[in-house]
């Protein structure tokens, strides 16, 4: 899951440093990037809980 965050981050800097002129591409970028944003956020509380939770 680690290795999807960089992924995931690899997309965030791509949309973000696009020089997108067309409206209907930027805004497809943007909300590429939202959602990468989000399941980076999602991803990161996984692993948190995983790395923390106790053993049963």
């Amino acid at each position: 899951m680690k290795a999807m965050i960089q992924h995931n981050s690899i997309a965030v800097l791509t949309s973000k440093r696009a020089e997108i002129k067309d409206p209907e591409a930027k805004k497809l970028a943007e909300e590429i990037m939202e959602a990468q944003l989000r399941d980076i956020a999602q991803m990161k509380m996984i692993i948190y809980r995983l790395e923390n939770q106790k053993e049963e």
